[in-house]
């Protein structure tokens, strides 16, 4: 909860949310656009929190990775596959469409 109850208070900046803004992240310059400063709600706050520290499968190193270990576009894009397979899964296993 924000300790600002303006009339005036920032709204999240994610396209669809009205919520008031109860965090703020400072997004560091890319490509031509300057930093700048991000308003969020908690809820999104937390999902932008948990996809910027959560490693990148293919990416990131494997806890137990050797010295030879190098990351690989490929790897990453073939473990996203999986994921996305197991989710149709389930959803399908659920009774849903695809």
């Amino acid at each position: 909860m924000s300790l600002c109850q303006c009339v005036e208070r920032p709204k999240c900046a994610w396209d669809w949310c009205s919520l008031g803004a109860d965090h703020s992240v400072l997004l560091p310059p890319w490509g031509k656009t300057r930093a700048r400063i991000a308003f969020m709600c908690a809820t999104h706050f937390a999902i932008y929190c948990e996809g910027m520290t959560k490693p990148i499968r293919g990416l990131t190193p494997p806890e137990n990775a050797d010295e030879d270990w190098k990351p690989s576009l490929l790897e990453m894009i073939r473990h996203a596959q999986i994921a996305i397979d197991f989710e149709d899964r389930k959803r399908l296993e659920r009774g849903g469409k695809s």
